[in-house]
């Protein structure tokens, strides 16, 4: 099953605009700050897309990365970025994965994606011993962003590929339903969670 465009539709990560990148910026502090809280030896990260967050785990010499995503072209450039890190493809509805193999588990910009959220959250908690750590886009201000610098006014700034949309507070009602929360950081314009179980 295909969920829509893997990878990133607009590649955040690499924008040139001055408020992009200070945008950016407060996503990957926040980031920092989160998993600077977990203590965690191994990481499984759900729908990897080209690597940037593989790149940031790698940074803080987390020795066991796997990572893994459902469309093998960008597995593979995911594996071009950091090829130190474990790869390879699936669906995170159903990880090819033993029960508690990892510390620490991340879906990061992913379950916006999903058509089953539920479905990624509880492979996640039962892949993972320790913590979690999941972001999305925090509606209605995603699509007011996009509109404000022209893009997807047709789908009234829906990013495409975007399935689920939370506000902060509803994606927090969300993850609650399967985890213990530990901290919240809402970086404009994302929600992101850290969880333990």
């Amino acid at each position: 099953m295909t969920y829509g465009p893997a990878g990133n539709n607009f590649d955040k990560f690499k924008a040139t605009n001055p408020i992009s990148r200070y945008l950016m910026q407060g996503f990957i502090g926040s980031l920092q700050s989160l998993l600077d809280q977990v203590d965690a030896d191994s990481v499984l990260e759900v729908g990897c897309g080209e690597g940037y967050i593989q790149q940031i785990l790698g940074d803080r010499h987390i020795q066991t990365r796997f990572a893994f995503d459902i469309d093998y072209p960008i597995v593979v450039e995911a594996r071009e970025k950091m090829p130190t890190s474990a790869y390879f493809v699936a669906n995170a509805e159903s990880i090819p994965i033993p029960n508690k193999s990892f510390d620490l588990s991340m879906a990061i910009e992913v379950l916006e994606h999903v058509p089953y959220p539920d479905k990624v959250l509880a492979e996640m908690a039962r892949v993972t011993r320790k913590y979690c750590i999941v972001s999305v886009p925090r509606e209605p201000i995603w699509r007011v962003l996009n509109m404000a610098r022209g893009k997807y006014w047709t789908s009234l700034g829906n990013t495409p590929g975007h399935i689920q949309h939370w506000s902060s507070a509803g994606f927090i009602r969300q993850v609650e339903k399967h985890f213990e929360i530990v901290a919240i950081k809402q970086p404009l314009p994302w929600t992101m969670i850290l969880v333990r179980l």
